[in-house]
């Protein structure tokens, strides 16, 4: 007997035919339930619904018939992958998921309407949103980039544009210089880009006014510099930016609303952070 038995372990056939039967009969144990698929009136109604969006038709009756057979083997493919663990570790699907769960929370605030108190009040309560900034234009002489103050060199350029009847000499003065030597306004943001934050914070703390202020040092050196058409920031009126408003006002709703969910969907789990305590 026990020769017959070391027999069939050794025999892969047999031990192949074997384990099939207990899956077989491990398989046979399980509710029929996970073995049914259902193409049920909301399936039918969302698979017409994706071809009417593709095709801009009504499917035919031989075409729901493919469309039902391509979902049903669709369906089969999902449930077989996550059987053998497929979707276990996959980067890809977590964040499809995860959009996917961000959408459904989303969808229920999107049919919201707003009475006009909750638009002026969102309207009052961020205002630095519907507002223009202010925005600063000017002249410059370019004096190098050494690393001392050319102090000496700006009183004397400011001595010939003085005792000078020519309003275009301020070209003519300094040294050459790569970029633009006159700005039209533009927002702190753009002379960040172009000269450094600390060239952007004196130009925007600057008053307009005919007088060459300076030296102030940029990213590229040392210039004199004379503000111009400066333009002080705003607030729009909120019927120019309702739409935004209420835009904004939805999207404020979903983030605080799904911040929310999330909270409540984590705590109805034990997070164990086992890293914490090798």
């Amino acid at each position: 007997m026990f020769d017959a038995v070391r027999r069939v372990a050794t025999d892969r056939f047999t031990l192949f035919a074997l384990i099939g039967l207990a899956f077989f009969f491990i398989e046979g144990r399980f509710s029929s339930a996970e073995n049914e698929i259902i193409i049920d009136d909301r399936d039918i109604a969302m698979l017409e619904g994706r071809w009417e969006l593709q095709t801009g038709t009504t499917p035919s009756a031989e075409e729901l018939d493919a469309l039902v057979d391509f979902h049903v083997r669709e369906e089969v493919m999902v449930r077989e992958a996550r059987r053998l663990g497929i979707d276990q570790g996959d980067v890809i699907l977590r964040r499809r998921l995860v959009q996917k769960m961000e959408l459904l929370m989303r969808d229920e605030v999107e049919d919201i309407t707003f009475e006009t108190s909750d638009i002026e009040a969102f309207y009052q309560d961020n205002q630095t949103r519907y507002s223009t900034p202010k925005q600063v234009g000017f002249r410059h002489i370019y004096l190098g980039s050494e690393r001392e103050r050319p102090d000496e060199v700006v009183e004397r350029l400011r001595g010939e544009i003085d005792a000078s009847d020519d309003p275009d000499l301020w070209r003519s003065l300094g040294r050459s210089f790569m970029l633009s030597r006159e700005y039209a306004p533009r927002p702190r943001a753009s002379f960040v880009e172009l000269y450094g934050p600390e060239f952007a914070e004196d130009l925007m703390a600057s008053s307009e006014g005919d007088s060459w202020w300076g030296p102030v040092r940029s990213s590229y050196g040392w210039r004199l510099v004379q503000t111009r058409d400066s333009e002080n920031a705003r607030t729009l009126p909120l019927e120019g930016v309702r739409d935004q408003v209420i835009a904004d006002l939805r999207i404020d709703i979903v983030n605080r609303q799904q911040s929310e969910t999330l909270e409540q969907m984590i705590s109805r789990y034990n997070v164990i952070e086992d890293w914490r305590n090798p």
